[in-house]
């Protein structure tokens, strides 16, 4: 019998790095998504939509709190039970109204409890706003 040479149970550096953004795994396949594209996302029934600049969305079958989970608390913030929006784009299109103006007609609905937070959010000038990371 031969012997195994030592540089074969060496571990070989991966070949393949892991690519960043968020990876949803549908039953279509994986997809990765830009975070800094994300406007918002939005579920119902069942289904989380996410929406990018320029109109174009995608549909996935998980929950919100997992996307919430993967998604950066420093950049996206929950603002009502069934949306989770980018900071960036709610600080330019708060409405006195309790909804964030999108582009488009669009308006995403911002909840009475969570409303204070967010306006601190966006005063504080950072997008942190005292959460985790």
């Amino acid at each position: 019998m031969r012997k195994r040479s030592a540089n074969l149970d060496r571990r070989q550096p991966s070949r393949n790095p892991v690519m960043p953004g968020l990876w949803l795994v549908d039953s279509s396949g994986a997809l990765r998504i830009d975070r800094d594209e994300i406007i918002y996302c939005y579920h119902n029934n069942d289904v989380t939509e996410i929406f990018y600049s320029g109109g174009r969305y995608t549909r996935a079958q998980i929950s919100l709190n997992k996307i919430e989970q993967k998604l950066c608390k420093r950049k996206f913030y929950r603002c009502h039970r069934n949306y989770l929006v980018n900071v960036n784009i709610a600080g330019q299109g708060l409405a006195g109204d309790d909804t964030i103006k999108i582009s488009g007609s669009g308006r995403i609905p911002v909840s009475r409890r969570r409303k204070g937070m967010l306006m601190d959010i966006i005063d504080s000038g950072s997008c942190d706003g005292g959460l985790p990371a």
